[in-house]
C-alpha cells in the first residue's frame, strides 16, 4: 500500500468528520466559525497530493497526521455505536447531543493540527481553503460569518450582494441555457434526419423543469441548471 493511499485512509475519520458535522451543524446556532464548510474541509485538503506538495509537508507531520487520524477515527466510532439500533426519536435526540461532541471533536482536530503543521503551513492551508469556498459556493456564499466580520462587510453590503447575485444568477443561466441549446443544435447534425426525427418522437412535447438555482450555496455553485453537471435532455429542431 502506499503511503499516499494510507495518508488517505488515515485521515477518512476527518473527512467523515467534516462531512457529519456539517450537516449535524448546518441548522441555526450549529456554526462558530469553524474551518469547514462548502468548498473544502481543510482535512479534505489535506488528502490532496499538490496541497501537501504546495505546504511542504514532511514525513514527521505525515505521520503525526495519520496518527490523528486514527485517533479520531476511533472518537468518530464510538460517538457513532449504538446509533443503528436507536428508534427515530431517539436517533433525534443523540444528534442533538452530538452537535456539541462533534464541535468538541472539530476543535481537538484543529488544535492537534495547529500543533502538527508549522504557522506558515497552517496560514497557506487556510488560504487554500477560502480559495476553494469561493470558487466552489461563490462570493457571496464565501462572505458570511466569521469573513464578513473580518471584511467589515456592512448590512447595506450584504443586502447588494444577495440581490446583485440573484441579479447574476438569472444572466448565467439564460447564458447556460443558450449555449446548452446552441450545443445540442450542433450535436444534433451529425444525426441524420431520420435519427433527428425519431429523437424527437422519443423525447415527446418540450417541458421546462423549474430549476432551483446554482448548487446548494445560491449563485456561484457547480450545479447548473439540469441538476449534478447541467445536463438536460436533447431537445429537437
Amino acid at each position: 500500500m502506499t503511503s499516499n493511499r494510507i495518508f488517505s485512509l488515515s485521515l477518512l475519520a476527518l473527512a467523515v468528520l467534516a462531512a457529519c458535522s456539517a450537516d449535524v451543524l448546518a441548522q441555526p446556532g450549529g456554526g462558530r466559525g469553524r474551518f469547514g464548510g462548502p468548498g473544502g474541509d481543510v482535512t479534505g485538503l489535506l488528502q490532496s497530493d499538490n496541497v501537501r506538495a504546495e505546504l511542504e509537508i514532511t514525513d514527521d507531520q505525515l505521520a503525526d497526521l495519520q496518527s490523528m487520524g486514527d485517533d479520531l477515527r476511533n472518537e468518530m466510532r464510538s460517538m457513532f455505536e449504538g446509533m443503528r439500533d436507536l428508534s427515530d426519536e431517539e436517533r433525534r435526540d443523540r444528534f442533538q447531543t452530538m452537535r456539541e461532541d462533534m464541535e468538541d471533536i472539530r476543535a481537538e482536530a484543529e488544535s492537534r493540527m495547529g500543533n502538527i503543521l508549522l504557522p506558515h503551513q497552517m496560514a497557506r492551508l487556510k488560504e487554500i481553503q477560502l480559495q476553494q469556498q469561493i470558487q466552489r459556493g461563490g462570493l457571496q456564499g464565501a462572505l458570511r460569518g466569521p469573513l464578513a466580520e473580518e471584511l467589515g462587510i456592512t448590512d447595506a453590503q450584504r443586502e447588494e450582494l444577495m440581490a446583485k447575485a440573484q441579479e447574476l444568477q438569472q444572466e448565467m443561466q439564460e447564458k447556460i441555457a443558450q449555449l446548452r441549446k446552441d450545443a445540442e443544435e450542433e450535436l444534433m447534425q451529425v444525426l441524420t434526419p431520420e435519427q433527428q426525427s425519431k429523437l424527437k418522437s422519443m423525447t415527446g412535447s418540450e417541458f421546462e423543469v423549474e430549476q432551483r438555482g446554482f448548487g446548494r450555496g445560491g449563485f456561484g455553485g457547480q450545479q447548473g441548471p439540469g441538476g449534478r453537471g447541467g445536463r438536460g435532455r436533447p431537445q429537437g429542431n
